[in-house]
């Protein structure tokens, strides 16, 4: 075999503007005419003429632009006999009455859709710190308090700062101590230390008020009891208003209406504004409950044709902030690239994915019309629904998976309290994964110094190996390059393919 003449490979240094992340890509240019590119996080800008043509879908991009759209609002809003007073309130010259910062970090990733609708609809601009790069993440990280916090924390600092630059007149990050239960069968839905805790660190770290004059608000929010919920939001908000008082005042002064008349205070009086709230309240609440209803319907159609046709098809499963770019290292656009489907654990949330198999020889599937129905389902004569999908027996290639008992499927049956809300996500994700067919595969990102993590991987992996599945983890840092990650995704799907799976 000839050796390559490494003094004829033409090597040069780019900066890829692709987005955010901004690679630094090296170009190899070999003799006989063919390029090579290297350092680059994927494969949209610059790709190497043997990569893989047919690209998978990548739900990452999608949620990402669903969760943090502009149009979040325009969501067809409940009927409500105050949504005219919502009109009055947006409309009115007194508004904004001022803009709220909101870093796109951990638990916003989970809430955004609620707190924009909320605060935009009681008359507050809500901007957004823009999206994680490596120089916004090297501008918080001298307030670091402790090097084994796990990154997503430590990006924290940077979208703070941020939202300093931005100018806002307020800092929003609230404390969440518990979500909402989705699976009936888990303990609890407790946030973990960091997620629900960090606003007290960024306080003491970096101290908006004292330090920019940016007032920091981090009021203490229940999202697992929908009453007090809307207590804490009024009160926050009954509190924003009094804070604004002021300016409204003279501004209720300097303006007019469409009629030159003077604008009537009630307008702009907070107790005239109870009814805007309680209007507000429960477009966010409609609107935190379903905005991701047709992203989920898109997941489940794609993984049914997987499933129908054999196609390989990766769960990534995670934290909600992991769908940021440069936390996940773009492993959704990595393995789109080389060809596989990815979805997010979202396609099994709240026990809304259900395939019924409806004739008794289990030769078709169909998923069921019975959304957020936390209650399980009993055996029908027609056959067995389950809160996950199985595989068709229309096909040999693939056997069908053991029962659910038969891999401790069952919450009740964990060698674990399940009492963590985004842990819980991962292992919903690993018990139906192990009821699906061989080429439906699971990966879990894991950021280094994740707590709860550290037990619940285990207790992931026994459920996957129980079920004859490979437990892929990603332990994903702040690392620059994600050419490991890329190796692993690769080798991953070809030692599959090499399974005939």
């Amino acid at each position: 075999m000839e050796l390559i003449d490494l003094q004829n490979i033409e090597t040069r240094e780019l900066a890829c503007n692709g987005c955010t992340n901004k690679c630094s890509v090296l170009r190899f240019k070999f003799p006989n005419g063919n390029i090579s590119y290297a350092g680059n996080k994927c494969e949209k800008v610059f790709f190497s003429k043997n990569s893989v043509k047919t690209k998978g879908f990548n739900a990452f991009e999608v949620k990402n632009s669903i969760l943090f759209s502009t149009r979040i609002t325009q969501i067809e809003r409940i009927n409500t006999d105050n949504t005219n007073k919502i009109s009055e309130n947006l409309s009115n010259p007194c508004y904004p009455c001022a803009k709220i910062g909101i870093p796109r970090i951990l638990n916003i990733y989970e809430n955004f859709p609620f707190w924009k609708t909320l605060f935009e609809e009681c008359g507050f601009e809500v901007v957004l710190s823009p999206e994680s790069d490596m120089k916004l993440y090297q501008s918080g990280v001298g307030s670091v308090m402790s090097d084994n916090i796990c990154f997503p924390a430590k990006l924290a600092h940077g979208h703070i700062l941020a939202l300093v630059e931005q100018k806002v007149d307020r800092i929003f990050y609230p404390i969440i101590p518990k979500d909402e239960k989705e699976f009936a069968g888990s303990n609890n839905s407790f946030n973990c230390p960091v997620v629900s805790g960090y606003p007290e660190v960024i306080r003491s770290a970096i101290n908006p008020e004292e330090n920019f004059g940016i007032p920091f608000d981090k009021p203490v929010i229940n999202f697992a009891d929908e009453k007090v919920l809307k207590e804490q939001c009024l009160t926050y908000i009954e509190m924003l208003w009094g804070t604004q008082m002021t300016q409204i005042t003279q501004i209720i002064a300097d303006n007019t209406n469409e009629n030159n008349e003077k604008i009537s205070v009630n307008q702009c009086n907070p107790r005239y504004q109870r009814s805007i709230f309680n209007a507000a309240f429960e477009h966010a609440n409609f609107i935190r409950k379903n905005y991701n209803l047709q992203f989920i319907e898109n997941q489940q159609s794609i993984l049914q044709e997987c499933i129908e046709n054999g196609e390989l098809c990766f769960v990534v499963a995670g934290r909600p902030y992991h769908a940021d770019p440069l936390v996940n290292q773009k492993v959704g656009q990595i393995l789109s690239d080389l060809g596989v489907n990815v979805l997010t654990d979202d396609v099994f949330r709240t026990q809304m994915t259900r395939i019924t198999q409806i004739n008794a020889d289990n030769t078709k599937l169909k998923i069921s019309e019975n959304q957020c129905n936390p209650t399980p389902p009993q055996p029908s004569p027609k056959g067995r629904e389950f809160a996950a999908f199985q595989s068709s027996t229309k096909s040999e290639k693939y056997a069908v998976p053991p029962p659910l008992e038969g891999v401790r499927g069952r919450w009740a049956n964990l060698n674990i309290v399940s009492q963590w809300s985004y842990p819980n996500r991962v292992l919903q994700t690993a018990l139906e994964t192990a009821r699906l067919p061989q080429n439906i595969q699971m990966i879990q990102l894991n950021s280094f110094g994740c707590g709860p993590d550290s037990f619940f991987m285990e207790e992931t992996g026994e459920i996957l190996k129980a079920a004859g599945k490979n437990y892929t983890v990603l332990r994903i840092d702040e690392i620059s390059s994600a050419g490991s990650i890329r190796l692993r995704c690769r080798s991953l799907i070809e030692s599959l393919k090499a399974k005939n799976i």
